[in-house]
């Protein structure tokens, strides 16, 4: 309102309107435009402070400007109405004012609007300061509005000098209670505002302390004027008429005052008997609890607390941490409140701690924020307790834990070994018994082939012989055939005989034939003879030592045996074999290590694929490498690490063992080999068995 106020007279000014220069004013006082621009300067700088605190400390440089210069105008126009030369008020619109000079106590009321301002916020002036001096400014515009009411210019104008105008009194009373208001905890704002007794008794007293008298004062006056009324009668009544609204205001104020103090020992006695509560409840507690303000001084310790200190409570209050305790764990006290303080957050701690007798002591504290009525941090409370056996009892349980984890550790590494064991001799065992199955079928391969040997040779050679003397028979049948007319002359009747027994049994295809019957006769006879040396070659029973064999021959021998396998499926066998050392082993458990390789390779072919068959050296001559490869599914590679596990099996139930790669795998260890796969889902699957040429006694002692 007041920046509206000034700013319209100054546009007054500006475009000489005779209106807006005496705005509100009834007798066309203008107001100077000096005292506009100092209105617009005392303006803005109270909405400044009225900003929100960090705004208004931001902006306090531009407020102290502003009040200074309000101030240096009111105090240069104060020195100018005592007769100095100055006349700071004609610098704006000189030509135009034609008088109209600043007031006498409108330069005192800038000068106390100024220095109001200027103190606000200051440490270096208690705050009733600014206080008084804004009071005082309220009153200079009361006392001139008050003038204008009843008509009494000795209010607003002193003798000799131009009045003050209306529109700047009430600018200077709207201004004086904005300063006011921008700081509400500015006495008597703050005890307008508060909750107190003194608050509810200005707050009903105030108003019609203002209002009353104005009132009253103003219809008596009037009917004096008038002629109505002695001036005695209107001051009697005046004053009967103020100590009746003030005794009915007092005796109200009293009647609800004392309803307060009912209410307020009411609640003190409440309070009083939770205090009781309250302190025989912590003074009975067997922990410590003590309580500091906000710069780490005790404020209170209850009765275990002073025990601990050992000193009496007087002793204790007021002092701190480094009054009892060594300056390290003082400051580490220290350090811990303002942590809570200024967190305003718990802290739940174990502190450990060594007596003088060199124990160990082991306290629980807990330490929380304390608010004050607005909710600010204004100390810090605590309680801690001796908590030594706990803490021990958990370090032996700790200790207990960590040494039945070791324990349990120790049962596992006993229980791995010890199912690793028993897992290794299960596959001895496997080994053994497949072992012993392979030299029972050995041995009974062996006895069905010598069996089959002595019959065998006796039919074969009966076969060559029979083959030579069906030659024989067949050089007479065609001598015979050959007398055929002569004999027909002779003997017609038995040529005839033999004519008829020559078509019945068909002697010319029988002629033909025969020798090739027999050749192929031969030729089984010689088959069977290969596959029963293939068999003998295959266990090997007459060869129980290391003996140095050709490793293809062992291939060949057992590609005869499987090649069957192969045909039911379908599968192509293939062979790239290249000449090689004799390699140094066992030839039956090498035979048997090719048997279940390539039979693997047939089984997880697909129909009409291919196995192929490879030999070579290795790299450093001293080994020859064997290469078992299919085009089949592949082996997934979760799976890679299990297959040479025992009774693992990818087949369906009842088509493998499972024991094949693991006896191959071990076959090839024992021979000091090594044996690899190369496998990747839907392209096959390569197994590669290293052996060394001179046997496994050269690969241990390498």
């Amino acid at each position: 309102m007041v920046f509206g106020i000034a700013s319209l007279v100054l546009v007054g000014w500006v475009f000489e309107n005779e209106l807006l220069k005496s705005l509100l004013h009834p007798a066309r006082i203008a107001m100077n435009p000096l005292s506009a621009v100092a209105f617009i300067l005392s303006a803005v700088a109270a909405l400044l402070l009225a900003a929100p605190a960090e705004a208004a400390h931001r902006r306090r440089l531009l407020i102290d400007i502003m009040a200074a210069l309000v101030l240096a105008i009111g105090l240069v126009q104060t020195a100018a109405s005592a007769g100095l030369p100055l006349v700071l008020d004609q610098v704006l619109f000189r030509s135009r004012l034609d008088g109209n000079v600043m007031a006498p106590n409108t330069a005192l009321g800038f000068a106390l609007i100024g220095a109001a301002l200027l103190s606000m916020d200051r440490r270096v002036f208690r705050r009733r300061v600014t206080a008084w001096i804004t009071l005082c400014a309220f009153a200079l515009a009361l006392m001139a509005l008050l003038g204008y009411a009843y008509n009494v210019s000795s209010l607003y104008q002193l003798r000799g000098f131009i009045a003050m105008a209306l529109n700047t009194a009430i600018c200077f009373y709207a201004l004086s209670l904005a300063i006011l208001a921008a700081r509400p905890t500015l006495p008597p704002i703050s005890t307008l505002l508060s909750d107190s007794i003194g608050g509810l008794v200005l707050r009903r007293l105030l108003p019609a302390a203002i209002i009353m008298p104005s009132l009253v004062g103003f219809g008596a006056l009037s009917v004096v004027r008038r002629g109505g009324l002695d001036a005695e009668i209107a001051v009697l009544i005046f004053t009967l008429t103020t100590i009746i609204v003030f005794v009915a205001l007092t005796s109200w104020t009293a009647d609800r005052l004392y309803r307060l103090d009912m209410a307020n020992r009411l609640t003190v006695d409440r309070l009083q008997r939770a205090e009781a509560v309250y302190h025989s409840l912590v003074e009975t507690l067997p922990q410590n609890i003590f309580r500091k303000d906000f710069a780490g001084r005790f404020s209170f310790g209850n009765r275990n607390f002073c025990k601990t200190l050992g000193r009496p409570l007087d002793q204790i209050v007021g002092r701190t941490d480094f009054d009892f305790y060594a300056p390290e764990l003082a400051a580490r006290y220290r350090h811990d409140d303002m942590e809570v303080a200024r967190g305003g957050v718990a802290k739940d701690v174990v502190e450990e701690h060594v007596t003088p007798a060199g124990s160990q002591l082991y306290v629980q504290v807990i330490k929380t924020p304390v608010l004050g009525p607005d909710g600010v941090v204004i100390g810090v409370q605590g309680i801690f307790w001796d908590v030594t056996d706990r803490v021990v009892a958990q370090q032996m349980l700790e200790k207990r834990n960590v040494e039945l984890r070791e324990a349990n550790v120790q049962l596992e590494r006993a229980v791995g070994a010890e199912r690793a064991a028993r897992e290794e001799l299960q596959r001895t065992q496997t080994h053994l018994v497949q072992s012993e199955k392979m030299v029972g079928l050995g041995q009974m391969v062996a006895g069905v082939a010598h069996e089959i040997n002595n019959p065998l040779a006796f039919v074969s050679n009966n076969v060559a012989v029979l083959q030579r003397d069906a030659r024989s028979l067949g050089q007479v049948i065609d001598l015979y055939r050959s007398a055929d007319k002569d004999l027909a002359t002779v003997r017609p009747d038995l040529m005839a005989e033999i004519a008829e027994l020559a078509e019945n049994i068909d002697l010319g295809y029988t002629r033909s034939n025969i020798d090739d019957l027999l050749t192929r006769s031969r030729e089984g006879l010689r088959r069977i003879q290969q596959i029963v040396r293939d068999l003998r070659d295959f266990v090997r029973l007459d060869e129980s030592d290391l003996q140095a064999v050709d490793l293809n021959a062992g291939v060949q021998s057992t590609l005869n045996i499987i090649s069957g396998h192969a045909k039911k499926k379908q599968v192509q066998l293939e062979t790239e074999l290249v000449d090689l050392p004799a390699v140094t082993c066992y030839p039956a458990k090498v035979n048997q290590v090719i048997m279940n390789l390539v039979g693997n390779a047939i089984d997880a072919s697909k129909e009409h694929g291919r196995v192929l068959i490879r030999t070579r050296g290795g790299p450093d001559g001293r080994s020859v490498i064997l290469e078992v490869s299919d085009a089949g599914c592949g082996i997934p590679p979760e799976l890679k690490q299990r297959i040479f596990d025992p009774f693992f099996t990818t087949k369906p139930i009842g088509q493998g063992t499972g024991l094949g790669l693991s006896i191959s795998y071990g076959i090839v260890r024992d021979h000091g080999g090594e044996i690899e796969v190369d496998s990747e889902v839907g392209n096959g699957t390569t197994f590669r068995v290293i052996l060394p040429v001179d046997g496994p006694k050269a690969r241990a002692g390498e």
